[in-house]
């Protein structure tokens, strides 16, 4: 059960419960006769767990679900598998053609990670397929990648993708089937600052099994690390997020003194701590001790995943000034918090890039117009709202 001190709500009290390494049967079973099983559903559903509480509760026979509520689960395991064979067909067909060109890729999360945690593709949604790529392997990989059939997402003229890689670490194709695949060609956006190269991962990547065929991963180590800031980049959201860290954390020995290495070295301790924390006092999996020095870090990562349950409890949209100041309390260095400042707010987006096609020449204006659009947004808009009721 989830330690003292985290107020959950009934829902997620059992969802927490169900995707748990470890669960409590008994305590499963109590759960599920009280369960308001609408709420439950709609919450596993916001916090993306759904496919996995189903696999849950079939392991453990739960059988106090209404009919209806279960043909919903079971459809929504359906659809998570039939995705995640269509991410892993995909992945293969990618990784044989870019073989073939002399190109190595280490692929992130997607159905690598979900088979890797719960050893069962089909219980944890992915959106896309992420692939690590190198700099100077981009080109190949954007080539095949259009020679399968996919296509920038959106398609962006040359002045636009100069931008993108300047101040982004990926370009987005979309293609068939409604699947995406993403080449990084750096772990993070310069709006989401952290000092962790793509070249360290690459130096330690290792020769792992993934269905059948040898595929590169990053080290353990490295692998836990980026999972933790990309929860934190992404504000713990989801409660699938917590659950990977915790399977991860119960899975794997790790190396305690590298990765504190590496979270300071990299400016992202509370990242990982809250990650941690998060992981032991809603999943109850123990933290790693010696991870961070003194209590200081520990504290701050209390505040941090209190305020995450409270929005995971209350469901409300926040807007996009509020997870900007969220961010800047989960980043350790004032440098970082400024330069996530500057690109949130003022470095164009891919939006700024559709509204206006520029030539490579005047890509300056796009700041202004970035600017603009904020302002109207956040300014102008409330502001017009708040005379109209009045």
């Amino acid at each position: 059960m989830p330690k003292p001190g985290t107020d959950l709500g009934a829902e997620i009290e059992f969802l927490v419960e169900a995707t748990r390494p470890a669960p409590d049967a008994a305590a499963l079973h109590s759960l599920a006769i009280n369960a308001d099983w609408e709420h439950v559903l709609e919450a596993a559903k916001q916090l993306g767990v759904a496919p996995l509480v189903w696999w849950r509760l079939k392991q453990h026979r739960v059988e106090a679900i209404p009919e209806p509520i279960v043909a919903q689960f079971r459809n929504l395991l359906r659809g998570t598998a039939a995705r995640s064979l269509t991410l892993c067909r995909e992945l293969h067909g990618l990784l044989d053609e870019l073989e073939r060109r002399g190109v190595p890729v280490i692929p992130l999360r997607g159905p690598v990670l979900a088979k890797f945690l719960y050893g069962e593709a089909a219980v944890r949604a992915s959106a896309d397929l992420d692939l690590l790529v190198r700099r100077e392997d981009l080109q190949a990989v954007c080539e095949t990648l259009r020679a399968r059939g996919f296509r920038l997402a959106p398609e962006l003229n040359a002045a636009q993708q100069a931008l993108t890689l300047q101040q982004n670490c990926e370009f987005c194709f979309g293609g068939r089937n409604g699947i995406s695949v993403e080449p990084h060609w750096e772990l993070f956006p310069k709006s989401y600052p952290c000092d962790f190269p793509a070249e360290a991962v690459w130096a330690s990547a290792r020769w792992t099994e993934f269905e059948g065929r040898r595929i590169l991963q990053p080290s353990p180590e490295h692998s836990f690390f980026l999972l933790c800031v990309h929860a934190a980049k992404h504000r713990w959201s989801t409660l699938q997020q917590v659950a990977d860290i915790a399977w991860f954390m119960h899975a794997q020995v790790l190396n305690r003194a590298e990765l504190r290495q590496l979270a300071e070295r990299a400016g992202a301790s509370r990242a990982l701590a809250t990650s941690c924390w998060l992981a032991e006092k809603v999943m109850g999996v123990s933290a790693p001790a010696g991870l961070w020095a003194g209590e200081g870090v520990w504290r701050q990562a209390s505040e941090i995943g209190q305020r995450v349950i409270a929005s995971w409890r209350n469901g409300a949209p926040r807007s996009a000034l509020a997870d900007l100041w969220f961010t800047l309390r989960v980043l350790d260095r004032w440098q970082h918090k400024v330069i996530c400042a500057y690109y949130t707010l003022l470095a164009p987006t891919t939006i700024e890039l559709q509204i206006l096609p520029l030539p490579r020449l005047l890509s300056p204006l796009y700041y202004p117009l970035r600017a603009g659009r904020l302002i109207v947004k956040h300014g102008l808009k409330p502001a017009i709202r708040g005379l109209l009721q009045h």
